[in-house]
């Protein structure tokens, strides 16, 4: 899943400019002010941040975006993140030379990070972190590491005096040292926001937006975002909420396509991608009536008012500058209708609970 802060999007400006330098002093490839170039194209550079307990990075050939693990910031030495960062980047080179027609970590891959001086640090498939961070830590900074680590423990002393003075000297001896990525809890306590991209399709359809336009009702934002050859339904909100927004997103994705094939066989003047359309829109109009109603019966409306100020702020966060794009379709009234019956009679398979924050079974 991937994450978003303050702090994170600091980090993620840092990746970016480390990235640039990279492509052109490594590689030697020419870099413009958000893209790089090969040959006669031209191709974006995004970076962002994820949770996952193994993976350090990724390389998404549908987005053109590497993903680094939030660990790093303060788990990683420079170097190391260094490494990573190479490895992502050799995978987007990569695809771009050979396409989806090679192995990950195959021959032409281990070639091409061969051409640019980049040795099995980089090229490996596995690492192990802390045996990767040692190889670039001297004596003396191990030394220092292992100080300011007992500063930090001694920082949760009861006496408030002891307290202070090692939280100042452990402060010290990062910034002398170039250690901030040990200053762990300033990141813990930071709040979060998440993404998802939970359900995908081909090409934008009208039940992706159907499906999207429920999501404000469960305190998140969900946006469909264009890849190169795929559209993204994406949710973006606390963890929480995220993740119960996802599972109900895939439970009306089935649910709407069965109910769909259930009312063309009893009806057959629903025909063509038009009756579907309209069928989609009237399940989402009649399943929101739905549970607006039996949320008015747990949460105020001033309630509503912050959740739904909180979720623009973070939706803001994860995407500064947003433009929407409608689309005019045709209108079936009879399917429309048909849908909006059905969509009032629609019950997730387990219980809901319509309170923002808590966990999604009852």
């Amino acid at each position: 899943m991937l994450v978003y802060s303050k702090t994170l999007a600091t980090f993620q400006a840092r990746l970016k400019k480390r990235a640039f330098f990279l492509l052109q002093a490594e590689c030697g490839i020419q870099t413009l002010r958000e893209r790089f170039k090969i040959g006669e194209y031209s191709y974006p550079l995004s970076i962002v941040t994820f949770e996952d307990p193994k993976q350090f990075g990724f390389f998404s050939t549908h987005l053109f975006q590497i993903g680094m693990n939030r660990r790093l910031i303060f788990e990683a030495r420079d170097q190391v993140i260094d490494n990573i960062l190479k490895h992502e980047l050799a995978h987007y080179l990569c695809f771009i030379q050979f396409g989806r027609t090679v192995d990950d970590h195959g021959v032409e891959y281990r070639d091409l990070c061969r051409s640019y001086g980049w040795g099995e640090e980089v090229f490996s498939a596995k690492m192990n972190l802390k045996l990767e961070n040692e190889k670039y830590e001297s004596s003396d900074q191990v030394k220092v590491i292992e100080k300011i680590k007992k500063l930090l423990q001694l920082s949760n002393s009861t006496n408030q005096h002891e307290s202070e003075l090692a939280t100042s000297k452990a402060n010290q001896l990062m910034l002398e040292h170039n250690l901030s990525h040990l200053d762990r809890p300033h990141l813990e306590d930071e709040e979060m926001v998440y993404l998802k991209r939970s359900l995908e399709a081909p090409k934008f359809n009208a039940k992706l937006q159907a499906l999207a336009n429920i999501m404000d009702e469960f305190y998140v934002k969900a946006i469909l975002s264009r890849g190169p050859d795929k559209v993204y339904l994406e949710i973006i909100g606390e963890r929480e909420n995220v993740d119960m927004a996802d599972y109900i997103l895939h439970f009306l994705d089935s649910e709407f396509e069965k109910l769909w094939t259930q009312e063309r066989r009893k009806n057959p003047k629903l025909k063509g991608l038009k009756a579907k359309n309209s069928y989609m829109t009237g399940l989402s109009k009649g399943f929101l009536e739905k549970i607006k109603i039996e949320r008015s019966k747990v949460v105020t409306q001033k309630e509503l008012i912050v959740l739904n100020l909180k979720s623009q702020e973070q939706l803001r966060q994860v995407y500064p500058s947003l433009s929407q794009v409608g689309s005019q379709r045709g209108h079936d009234s009879l399917a429309h209708s048909l849908g909006h019956q059905a969509g009032k009679n629609i019950s997730i398979s387990k219980g809901l609970n319509l309170r923002p924050g808590q966990k999604l079974l009852s």
